[in-house]
């Protein structure tokens, strides 16, 4: 057994240790490499993923040569027996190399706050920063691991905080450390009152109190939990013989979730027109308008910003906007290069940012495709970013979207207590927005989820609720490309309408060509019609498209499913098996995964997964699933059926 210990620092510059000593790895990308690979050790990784991450828009084969020779590079470093390259897998053997931020990580599970710790916790916002701007999907993943890990490790700290098992003082410090990660963190600064309390230093606890109480009447228009408000008056109390005055109160203002899009800033020599920035204002602010949640303010309010600094938080006050979009344009020849971020109006933290290209002289005819790609893009941050919000808004400050965003979180739990719960989610945006065309879609896919999942009491109710949902959510958005495929979609499942199916595919996507939700929906139809070909394109182009998608489950399922009908086997195991990973109780996805093994003569593997599938679904009948299973072709109807016998899935 190799005793060699590995350690690699990602919370910092990227250097690796074995067994003590500081080991060289020449080049960012192959240290990103690592760095990728150790986070990830959960899942075998295909080569082919970390080519295109790495090297986007590199020349396949070229990409290809460079992961082996980083692969090279890394055995060097840490040693060929930790580093397993099984054909296209690559994945640690074992725990063969571990990060500094376990080390953190574990330090704080055994309730040890020492200077590792403290260290450690200061960079996290700045976690695998240096691997930035290496390629817009490697940027996404390092958000969405960024801000997993932060939480992680946040909430666990926090618990430590609130504790018993660190003295007054070693609270005190850890609270701000915490608090320079996030400074509005309310259990963090009740924490830090407690601390200070508990050194007798009443006086310092108060003030923290009072300046956290008007930074958020400042900020946020809201006011500390009646937790904290208790913890300060109990601390006032302790140090007077009369019951102190509560604090005044400004009225509380009703959050208003506004986007502001700023006119794009020009850097460089080169004279970009003003009619060019502020048409690519006008474009982006319209087709955001069109399909956003939140409200968009006008172009006629923004422009006024242009050819000016942006301060974001003081834009954020200015307009009432919780996001902030901007951009820069910087000319290298012909070529114009364009930066975008959004940020949090309240504290300027960048939630997403890009880059893109397009020829000078089109620049104004490609930012209605640049509206498009933006949209796209930060549409899945946006709404985690706001459906974080919302969790932390009293009930009265909540607008319809985040009533719509919580529900849709919790329906693709796929849990019936959540799912129940997603339920009056729902109806209380309906109740707030009777014309809320995004609450009748997600109503109907609810629906849609409850009769296929079997849990409907009574399907036929469920199926008119569907129908009359899915007509309502187009009669109030009848050019949203989302809603059309959606019903499309549920024209097969409830009607085995094919041709009405299939104009509202194409309805959809003349609105909006590439939406990665618009594009997934019209993916199992048009496989289980017999155009695989196309079913692929649309579903491969949306998982590229989306790549880090809350619902990534669901899509994964969908193009698993294309891939069995068009007789991929294999392929459409490893998408079934990753959906798998992300919700085991899937029923779909379920049966899809154990017809694909029973195809490649992996049975015992089927037969495994059908005990899940009973599980998920309890009242399952293939005899009545046969009814109404939609694929076209008779051959391939009754092949999968046959698959999913063999499986063990019961009639």
């Amino acid at each position: 057994m190799n005793s060699d210990k590995v350690t690699l620092h990602v919370l910092t510059s990227g250097g690796l240790e074995k067994n003590g000593a500081e080991i060289a790895l020449r080049g960012k990308k192959s240290r990103g490499l690592l760095a990728y690979l150790a986070l990830e050790n959960r899942h075998k990784t295909q080569r082919s993923d970390l080519a295109e991450l790495f090297w986007p828009g590199v020349d396949a084969k070229k990409a290809r040569a460079s992961v082996r020779q980083s692969f090279t590079d890394m055995r060097k470093a840490i040693g060929a027996e930790n580093l397993l390259a099984d054909g296209a897998i690559v994945a640690f053997n074992g725990d063969a190399v571990t990060t500094d931020l376990q080390v953190v990580a574990d330090h704080l599970n055994a309730g040890t706050v020492n200077e590792i710790v403290h260290a450690g916790l200061r960079v996290l916002p700045s976690l695998l920063a240096d691997y930035e701007g290496i390629g817009a999907e490697l940027d996404a993943w390092i958000r969405a691991t960024r801000g997993a890990i932060v939480d992680a490790t946040m909430g666990t700290a926090e618990a430590l905080l609130h504790s018993h098992m660190l003295d007054p003082e070693e609270r005190l410090r850890l609270a701000r450390s915490l608090l320079e990660v996030d400074d509005l963190n309310e259990t963090v600064v009740r924490g830090q009152i407690a601390a200070l309390a508990d050194l007798d230093d009443n006086s310092a606890a108060l003030r923290v109190y009072n300046a956290f109480y008007e930074r958020l009447e400042e900020e946020l228009g809201a006011e500390p939990s009646l937790k904290t408000q208790d913890l300060a008056v109990k601390i006032k109390l302790a140090g007077s013989d009369s019951r102190p005055q509560e604090p005044e109160k400004s009225p509380r203002r009703r959050p208003v979730t506004l986007i502001a899009v700023m006119p794009f800033e020009r850097l460089g020599p080169n004279d970009i027109p003003d009619y060019t920035i502020l048409g690519m204002l006008d474009q982006i602010t319209c087709r955001m308008a069109a399909v956003s949640s939140p409200g968009v303010i006008s172009y006629n309010t923004a422009r006024q910003f242009l050819d000016q600094p942006i301060d974001v938080m003081s834009v954020g006050v200015d307009l009432n906007a919780a996001y902030i979009l901007t951009g820069t344009v910087r000319c290298q020849g012909d070529v114009a290069i364009l930066s975008v971020q959004l940020c949090d109006g309240s504290n300027g933290q960048v939630i997403w940012t890009t880059n893109r290209k397009a020829n000078l002289a089109d620049l104004f005819d490609a930012s209605d495709r640049l509206a498009g790609d933006i949209l796209q893009a930060i549409e899945p941050s946006l709404n985690l970013a706001e459906l974080e919000r919302a969790r932390a808004l009293p009930w009265a400050a909540l607008e319809p979207h985040h009533f719509v965003l919580k529900a849709k979180d919790l329906m693709f739990r796929l849990s019936q207590p959540d799912f129940l719960v997603a339920r009056a989610e729902l109806d209380k945006a309906l109740a707030l927005r009777p014309a809320s065309s995004a609450a009748y879609a997600l109503s109907a896919e609810w629906h849609g989820i409850d009769l296929w999942q079997g849990w409907s009491r009574d399907p036929a109710k469920t199926r008119e609720m569907i129908e009359a949902h899915s007509q309502q959510a187009i009669a109030l958005s009848p050019q949203n490309g989302r809603v059309l495929a959606q019903w499309g979609h549920h024209k097969i499942t409830l009607h085995r309408d094919f041709d009405g199916a299939m104009a509202m595919f194409d309805q959809a996507l003349e609105h909006m060509p590439n939406d990665s939700e618009t594009l997934i929906w019209t993916v199992p139809t048009l496989a289980q019609i017999g155009q695989g070909d196309k079913a692929l394109t649309n579903g491969k182009l949306a998982l590229r498209l989306s790549p880090y998608d809350p619902f990534l489950h669901r899509n994964e399922h969908f193009v698993s499913l294309a891939h069995y009908l068009n007789g991929d086997f294999e392929e459409a195991v490893r998408l079934g098996l990753s959906s798998f990973e992300g919700r085991p109780q899937y029923g779909s996805n379920l049966r899809t995964t154990m017809a694909a093994l029973v195809a490649i003569g992996r049975g015992a593997e089927a037969r495994e997964l059908s005990q899940h599938h009973r599980q998920a679904e309890p009242k399952f009948s293939l005899a009545e699933f046969q009814k109404r299973v939609g694929v076209r072709d008779p051959d391939i109807r009754h092949q999968y059926i046959d698959h999913l016998r063999l499986a063990g899935v019961e009639s």
